[in-house]
């Protein structure tokens, strides 16, 4: 919004240079977004958050100044018009009380309508406001002012000298001051008189009542209109004007009877012969309040929170410049905000307003210090940060992250053989592709794989994704899971890759590295009943403190053919990231010192049971032998021709290394020996 420098000077002193004014503006929390100059005159284009809707006016930025600098503001004296005595010419009726609050019109006689005088020509001109006449111009300039907006209306034109304010009907439509024609609904708010909508209510006025250069009465509306329904009828029309701009965000009942009295006193002004007439002020709650609420703020809260020592006297000189009514009680303070500060509703938003009229800069930037009471807390990582942890683990071991819909298909859900009857279902889906919430994450992968083929003829893909699945216990049920694909393109037929199985290892591969670099330990892979995707024999379930934390498996041809991926090997895993988090410890690293002693290879290829898992066989080799086995490293698995159909031979690659000595060749032998027969014994191995 902008804000002509010279015009703010007019309520507040300013001592300092523009660009002074500028920076501790922004430090305030009021951008300014660029200095502009019109008419050689600066003007601020200030950022206003929509939480201070007392900032949109000139009046409420003089005061954030007045506030920085330790100064005053000087708000324009207004006279006091008594409403006549003689019997009332306009009445109001207000037929919807919770969205019309409070509705004050003055009737103003003997208007003379004619061109604004220079002052409020230009400084109109400063906010790119065309010049109408004295009359609108008035208004709009109150607008400006004090944030609250008005509305000028022809007295004679009123039908029956009555204003209701009441929904539109259903079809009734009204020409606007802009000549447009809207059409209205019975949800949106008018003022109207005995026959007809004379304006959309806090919008914009009809071109029926307008001041012209024939108007000789004059009525002056001020009110208070419900910012949701401004909002949904100014949407719904397509309308934006300064008065919706300010009455959607919330305008301030203390500026409602001024700016009115304000515009009384400019329009009296100008038109030497007018006589006001105030006589008419409604209300559908007499005891509407101005005041806020109080709020009890501790000194002690106020160290604490910003890790800074202020003087209360400043504190307190700091809160009466924001308008807050302050009395000290001991250690504590008894505040009340102004009724234009509705953000002002807790002891933490005084503490805000304390740092930043006091200065952000001074607030330390040092991390505080937790005490004994609170450091578990402090320790505790949030979900967010593990996400995000899980998350840069799995692309720094070379994964490209995908981001889908939770919205999927019935279809989509059935070609995947999961049984759709206790779904949770959109009750007003946009499209058939969106009809149900996601209670597995699979399909919205195998799309995405699908539509990346089709478009970019990629061979390879490693992706993962970290989302939500939902399901029904009691109530609609979340959790979080992350699914990983390793997906790569089959240039023959033949199945040699699948049966070995080298995807398969691959993906597991990243599983354990990713877990490691989480402080997860000692995951197991358990061999299970394929779940209706995968191969039988492929797949397997991954144990953590003997609880299941995800699964691993070859996804069958038949299902990568349905979502048009058929030449194509896919390996997908699903993790519990509601069990990694719970469990993860990424900062406990474990350290040691570089072995400086070499190391040696032996190889090791045996025929064994199908059923044993190549977890126990590695850890049996490392109870063998813990000091002397560094790593074990897995390198083949085959299954066929002279090999027994109830056994596999797996191939493995012992690394031998001392952290005291060079291991000699005949010791090496030995204690590879000793591995073997220790196999031979627990697992009746056959040597290849």
């Amino acid at each position: 919004m902008k804000f002509p420098v010279n015009w703010l000077k007019e309520y507040v002193k300013i001592p300092i240079s523009i660009d002074k004014l500028s920076y501790k503006l922004t430090m305030a929390g009021l951008e300014v977004v660029s200095i502009i100059k019109k008419n050689k005159e600066p003007i601020f284009d200030i950022e206003i958050t929509p939480n201070r809707p007392d900032l949109l006016s000139l009046i409420g930025v003089a005061r954030e100044i007045a506030a920085l600098l330790e100064t005053h503001v000087k708000i324009p004296q207004t006279k006091h018009f008594n409403s006549s005595k003689n019997k009332p010419l306009l009445s109001i009726e207000i037929k919807n009380n919770a969205k019309c609050r409070l509705y004050t019109a003055k009737l103003i006689k003997n208007v003379k309508i004619h061109n604004s005088p220079a002052w409020l020509k230009n400084k109109l001109d400063l906010m790119d406001i065309r010049n109408v006449n004295n009359v609108v111009d008035i208004t709009n300039f109150c607008l400006f002012e004090t944030g609250h907006p008005l509305h000028a209306f022809d007295y004679d034109k009123i039908a029956g000298k009555k204003i209701i304010i009441r929904h539109a009907k259903s079809n009734e439509t009204i020409i606007t001051i802009d000549g447009k024609k809207r059409k209205l609904t019975n949800q949106d708010l008018v003022i109207a008189d005995k026959e007809k909508p004379i304006a959309i209510a806090g919008i914009i006025g009809g071109k029926n009542t307008e001041v012209t250069n024939k108007t000789k009465n004059v009525v002056i509306e001020s009110a208070y209109f419900d910012p949701i329904s401004i909002r949904k009828t100014a949407r719904r029309l397509n309308i934006t004007t300064e008065s919706s701009y300010r009455f959607e965000r919330g305008t301030s009942l203390d500026m409602l009877n001024y700016s009115s009295e304000r515009a009384t006193n400019l329009i009296v002004d100008s038109t030497k012969t007018a006589e006001p007439d105030i006589f008419i002020k409604k209300s559908y709650n007499k005891k509407i309040s101005t005041a806020s609420k109080t709020i009890k703020l501790n000194l002690k809260k106020i160290e604490k929170y910003l890790d800074l020592k202020i003087d209360r006297n400043k504190i307190i000189s700091i809160l009466k410049s924001m308008q807050v009514k302050c009395k000290l009680q001991k250690d504590f303070i008894k505040a009340i905000p102004p009724i234009s500060r509705q953000d002002l509703t807790r002891d933490v938003d005084l503490i805000e307003e304390i740092a930043r009229i006091y200065g952000y800069e001074k607030v330390s930037s040092a991390i505080p210090k937790p005490s004994d009471k609170n450091l578990h807390e402090v320790n505790q990582l949030s979900v967010f940060k593990k996400n995000k942890i899980v998350r840069s683990t799995f692309i720094n071991l070379g994964l490209n992250e995908i981001i889908s819909y939770s919205l999927i298909s019935k279809k989509d859900l059935k070609k995947i053989k999961y049984e759709i009857e206790n779904v949770i279902q959109v009750n007003n889906p946009l499209s058939i592709e969106q009809e149900i919430l996601r209670p597995n994450m699979i399909p919205s992968l195998l799309k995405i794989i699908s539509s990346n083929i089709k478009n970019n003829n990629e061979n390879y893909f490693r992706l993962f994704e970290i989302g939500k699945t939902y399901y029904l216990k009691n109530n609609l049920a979340e959790k979080n899971e992350i699914i990983i694909a390793i997906c790569q393109l089959q240039e023959t037929n033949s199945m040699k890759d699948f049966k070995q199985g080298k995807l398969f290892y691959n993906l597991k591969g990243i599983l354990q590295t990713a877990f490691k670099k989480l402080g997860i330990s000692n995951i197991s892979y358990k061999a299970a009943i394929p779940q209706y995707i995968y191969y039988p024999g492929t797949f397997a379930e991954l144990i953590f403190k003997n609880k299941k934390i995800g699964t691993i498996g070859y996804v069958l041809e038949k299902v990568c053919e349905d979502f048009d991926i058929s030449s194509y090997r896919l390996v997908l895993a699903n993790l519990n990231l509601d069990m990694i988090n719970k469990y993860m410890k990424p900062y406990e690293y474990m350290y040691k010192k570089i072995i400086k002693y070499p190391a040696s290879y032996r190889d090791i290829s045996f025929i064994i049971d199908k059923n044993i898992y190549s977890s126990k066989i590695e850890n049996l080799i490392y109870e063998t032998e813990k000091n002397t086995v560094s790593n074990i490293e897995f390198l083949d698995q085959y299954t066929g021709k002279q090999i027994p159909l109830d056994k596999k031979s797996l191939t493995y690659r012992i690394t031998y290394q001392a952290t005291d000595r060079t291991l000699e060749d005949n010791e090496i032998n030995k204690i590879h020996q000793k591995i073997i027969n220790k196999l031979k014994t627990n697992f009746n191995i056959q040597l290849r």
